[in-house]
């Protein structure tokens, strides 16, 4: 193997310098199998030295994440749920932080904010319309509803149950 060189030139090979003969010797025991045997052996791409390798049950982030911390989704719902004291009409009333904020947003739509009465239309829509779609099951055909009837009642992962296909149509081709 030739020895690696940094830089554009290359050296020349029987320059007869002492240490270039060195550099070529251990190149060429890097190469030897029984030079990897005993330790030494080429440090390079995919073979980091052997001190520097992870040991067997030794983890490469000992830390890691540390136990019972949450993510941003759980922290937000917990803040949200935090009660605080708000003053309406001269009381004082314990709500969730969430709800004063609801409160608060409709309050300043009322006043005439346009900007959160935009906020309020657009959650009314969001998170209100969602009540009032139908069932799943009124917009299906009867063709429809037997065939989740029959997904419902085949057992599942059971290769002994052949799959039920699609009727074909009269005229012999499957339109769809």
């Amino acid at each position: 193997m030739k020895p690696r060189v940094r830089g554009r030139h290359r050296a020349q090979h029987g320059s007869g310098s002492p240490s270039s003969e060195a550099q070529t010797e251990n190149a060429n025991a890097a190469c030897d199998p029984s030079s990897k045997e005993s330790g030494n052996y080429e440090v390079g791409y995919k073979k980091p030295p052997k001190h520097t390798r992870f040991e067997p049950g030794q983890s490469g982030n000992p830390k890691g994440r540390q136990k019972g911390t949450k993510n941003f989704k759980t922290e937000l719902a917990e803040e949200l749920q935090e009660r605080i004291l708000v003053r309406e009409g001269g009381k004082a009333r314990e709500v969730s932080k969430q709800r004063a904020v609801l409160k608060r947003l409709t309050e300043k739509a009322l006043q005439g904010d346009v900007r959160a009465a935009s906020i309020i239309v657009n959650m009314v829509v969001r998170f209100l319309s969602q009540d009032e779609e139908p069932d799943g099951e009124q917009g299906l055909s009867v063709e429809d509803l037997a065939i989740l009837q029959d997904f419902e009642i085949r057992p599942r992962h059971d290769p002994r149950v052949p799959h039920r296909t699609r009727p074909e149509a009269k005229d012999g081709t499957n339109d769809r």
